[in-house]
């Protein structure tokens, strides 16, 4: 996993937040929604805690006009010193120019007593910067946050803690597994940590764990089916390779029977070390069995390496 840049914008958020200092106009985006949601409800339990019919509006963009929008952010707050308005999938660079004329004037008057959260969710956000005037309007008064993909780092500690919070520990080749199986995005991992600590037996979680109940993310099943189809071609020119021509089908046949037999046999055989053993036995007995197997597959490699290059005795 890459790592990811340092992200100022979210860093001043939280500084913001935690010295409760929060300025005017956010604008929000990116694809981890977990800390954006987080983020939103820190704000609006610090500025609407208490009278929040009053204080904190929520506003859907499609149909909004900034007209509607300036007539709510200039509503004096209620037993409270400011007020928050939070506008979601409002897409500043396809409003007319009349609207967007009436939002610059907004953003450079804007009510020191609200703040205003621009959340781009559904919609990308694409600046635009031919409109020149609203791109130098957000970048004066409004703060750009992006909500990235969080880092390796950062994730694997979130991915502890929640575990842990759960009853459970989880090392790192495990929660690293975790990550490749279900994605690095918090909202899709919080579902999946829920699954796994509920199914897990013990106290340490294992990629027996993980594997038993985690939905895969489309990169990992991509992953897994290019890593099938290279098995299935080498599997085809092995057999190909080994026996002769006029035998390759039946050898094909018999590949095939093998394989399928193997997984109907180890899946029952795991289940009963799962049940009866637990998950350390079955994860000791898959080593021992795949350490047997790779040498009974050398041995038998060389076996034949040797048979080839053996000279036909004279007569």
């Amino acid at each position: 996993m890459a790592a990811k840049t340092k992200n100022a914008a979210y860093d001043q958020l939280r500084a913001d937040l935690a010295a409760r200092t929060l300025g005017t106009v956010y604008l929000f985006h990116g694809e981890e929604s977990y800390l954006r949601e987080y983020c939103l409800s820190e704000m609006k339990q610090q500025l609407a805690a208490g009278f929040e019919s009053f204080n904190y509006h929520k506003l859907e963009g499609k149909g909004l006009t900034a007209q509607a929008l300036t007539e709510i952010v200039e509503a004096l707050p209620v037993m409270a010193e400011r007020t928050m308005v939070q506008v979601v999938d409002w897409d500043l660079f396809k409003l007319a120019e009349e609207q967007r004329n009436a939002l610059i004037a907004l953003l450079e008057d804007f009510p020191p007593y609200c703040c205003l959260a621009l959340v781009y969710d559904q919609i990308e956000y694409k600046p635009n910067k031919t409109y020149r005037k609203l791109c130098a309007a957000l970048d004066k008064h409004v703060q750009t946050v992006r909500f990235a993909e969080q880092s390796q780092n950062e994730i694997l500690k979130w991915v502890s803690r929640r575990f842990k919070a759960a009853g459970h520990t989880i090392d790192v080749p495990a929660a690293e597994h975790l990550l490749f199986t279900c994605g690095c995005l918090m909202n899709g991992l919080i579902p999946e940590i829920e699954k796994i600590a509920a199914y897990a037996k013990g106290e340490r979680i294992t990629r027996a764990d993980i594997d038993a109940v985690a939905a895969p993310v489309l990169e990992a099943q991509v992953f897994e089916m290019t890593g099938y189809a290279l098995y299935t071609l080498a599997a085809i020119y092995f057999v190909n390779e080994s026996v002769a021509e006029a035998e390759r089908v039946q050898g094909q046949a018999w590949f095939a029977m093998a394989i399928t037999l193997g997984n109907v046999l180890a899946s029952f055989v795991g289940g009963l070390l799962l049940d009866y053993a637990g998950v350390p036995t079955l994860l000791a007995f898959a080593t021992l069995t795949g350490g047997v197997g790779m040498l009974l597959l050398l041995a038998l490699l060389r076996k034949g390496s040797r048979t080839l290059t053996e000279k036909p005795q004279a007569l």
